[in-house]
């Protein structure tokens, strides 16, 4: 055996792990800073948190992830508990209980594969995970990928176009400006594949194709009608309207 395949001694092993968990958590202060995006008692500042405890050899699932921060924004006191315009006092439901999150997914799906593109491992290949930070990634990343952003100029426009509103439900208060085909199905950020939706609705359309979410929706919608006696009047109005 040569010298340079000789086995790595124990305190050689030691001080490669120490190294990797030490680089773990600088990239990890790094990419969630508590002065922007990760602000303690927002739902990425529990991210960082949560991360922070599991260290770089940890799988994770996102039901995992969420189940922690509602679990730690309760104990804290409710959602909003560090907004200092609410005198440090969290949201409470209805029945007095500290307010948690709603549906987390879309935002950690945002920093994970939209920002970070790429330095989240997939083992499963699954929306729910499990993933690991990719430290050698991580150090090689230089900015926010840009590719699955607009540039303002589209949503500005787009903007315009909805006055405001959501292009599917239209509700009228926060837009998020998505793409019609999903950038990973090979849509690209231009103005003819951007549209605005509200959170809802985005979050119901994810990542599908356009022929899937169709299929999905009018499921959806045909079951409600039918369930309220419906059923004939509402393929009516679809053999017409798609004549």
């Amino acid at each position: 055996m040569s010298s340079e395949e000789t086995t790595p001694l124990p305190h050689q092993i030691l001080s490669s792990e120490l190294q990797q968990e030490e680089d773990y958590r600088d990239l990890m202060d790094k990419i969630i800073d508590g002065k922007k995006i990760g602000k303690p008692g927002t739902l990425l500042g529990y991210l960082k948190e949560f991360l922070q405890k599991k260290g770089h050899k940890e799988w994770w699932f996102q039901p995992e992830f969420m189940k922690y921060a509602q679990f730690r924004v309760v104990e804290d006191g409710g959602v909003g508990w560090h907004n200092k315009s609410n005198g440090g006092k969290g949201k409470m439901d209805p029945d007095g209980t500290p307010a948690t999150f709603g549906d987390g997914g879309r935002t950690i799906e945002q920093f994970r594969q939209e920002k970070y593109e790429g330095c989240f491992d997939n083992r499963s290949g699954k929306p729910e995970g499990p993933f690991r930070a990719n430290i050698q990634k991580l150090k090689e990343y230089k900015g926010s990928t840009k590719s699955h952003s607009f540039n303002n100029a589209i949503k500005k426009e787009v903007t315009k176009r909805s006055n405001g509103r959501c292009e599917m439900c239209g509700h009228k208060g926060k837009i998020e400006i998505d793409h019609f085909v999903p950038k990973e199905k090979g849509g690209e950020s231009t103005l003819k594949n951007a549209n605005a939706l509200c959170s809802r609705c985005n979050d119901r359309k994810c990542a599908k194709k356009p022929l899937d979410f169709i299929r999905e929706e009018f499921i959806r919608h045909s079951k409600y009608f039918e369930d309220r006696g419906m059923k004939n009047e509402y393929k009516e109005l679809c053999r017409k309207y798609c004549e």
